[in-house]
């Protein structure tokens, strides 16, 4: 279909502004640097208690010279390597391992000191260099783009164009969130596993659990259909990515849209502008293009002022425990969330 220039700009201007994709890319790109003689450090504060990491430092800092870290929540300082003996604190000890090992504790202890070169940070993650990502992003795009339906593919372009720095301020938004904190540290999965659909097609229609079970049965899918994370090089912002994947769904209810392209573009816009993720704006974007010009500018003038006034008005929705809220009217979490309903 054809996609008039203005219809095009008119599409994509809002987002761009609200986001600054372009930006965020640049630093991602330009910022990334060689895995070679670093090491990426995972601990939890013993301050605030929060997870913190990975900080990523010179391995040959660690073992010869001074090592600090500040905690993100917190910002207190952390000293982690003191080969030179410049602090006190340390008691001649080198660095943490040396420093834990004085007090009778062990690394394991809420701290993690990994090689990151070549190394496998979670069961299912594939080490890939800065080159492989971007290829595997632009294979996956392409491929994405001209068959919606190969969902390996479209995973694939999220996880490559989810670049540290979004996935990183998601995160801190949720840290941020009393709810959404406490899911970072339960990390809680929506799974066939976790989820009993036999009761929730038991619960009223209009509560949260019966319209799932019914959006699920409709797609004639299941929890366990959405892919694992492989290609995040962080144990704690995998669980960021796979946590967007498993309540993906949650969102087109609470927005009552459907899986129809027209609704799925608008789901695309709304997390793309919530979150971040360049996967989802380039899915909204391209995703416009294939619409008729009706619908195009059925979308620009009706559909997109709605997503955007939703995404930026919204409660953060990833940061919202959805598994404790299935007796609940969807009508009521809308309110409680601030989303207004479509007009059709």
């Amino acid at each position: 279909m054809i996609c008039y220039e203005k219809d095009l700009m008119l599409l994509v201007s809002p987002v761009i502004r609200c986001l600054r994709v372009s930006r965020i890319i640049h630093r991602a790109f330009l910022g990334s640097v060689s895995s070679q003689g670093r090491l990426s450090l995972t601990y939890t504060c013993r301050v605030c208690g929060t997870r913190q990491g990975p900080k990523f430092l010179s391995e040959k800092a660690y073992k010869e010279g001074v090592v600090i870290v500040t905690c993100d929540s917190c910002k207190n300082y952390h000293l982690i390597a003191d080969n030179l003996g410049w602090f006190p604190q340390s008691k001649g000890s080198r660095n943490i391992e040396e420093i834990l090992k004085e007090k009778g504790e062990e690394v394991k202890k809420g701290i993690d000191l990994l090689k990151i070169k070549n190394m496998s940070l979670y069961t299912s993650h594939i080490s890939t260099s800065s080159l492989q990502k971007g290829l595997l992003a632009f294979g996956s795009a392409i491929t994405a783009l001209l068959n919606p339906m190969r969902a390996d593919m479209v995973a694939t372009m999220g996880e490559t164009t989810a670049f540290r720095p979004i996935l990183e301020k998601i995160r801190q938004r949720m840290e941020s969130d009393i709810c959404g904190r406490k899911i970072l540290r339960d990390r809680p999965r929506i799974t066939s596993a976790t989820v009993d659909l036999s009761y929730l097609r038991t619960l009223p229609h209009g509560t949260l659990g019966k319209e799932y079970s019914i959006f699920l049965e409709r797609l004639n899918t299941t929890p366990n259909e959405r892919p694992t994370v492989k290609f995040i090089d962080d144990d704690d912002l995998v669980y960021v990515m796979q946590r967007y994947r498993e309540t993906h769904d949650f969102n087109h209810l609470i927005l009552q849209m459907k899986t129809t392209l027209l609704d799925e573009i608008a789901v695309k816009f709304f997390e793309g502008i919530q979150l971040g993720l360049p996967m989802c704006i380039l899915g909204g974007v391209f995703g416009g293009l294939k619409l008729e010009p009706k619908r195009q500018r059925a979308f620009i003038q009706q559909y997109l002022p709605w997503c955007v006034e939703q995404a930026v008005n919204s409660r953060l929705l990833i940061a919202v425990d959805w598994e404790n809220h299935f007796e609940e009217p969807i009508s009521e979490l809308q309110k409680a969330y601030s989303i207004s309903p479509f007009i059709h």
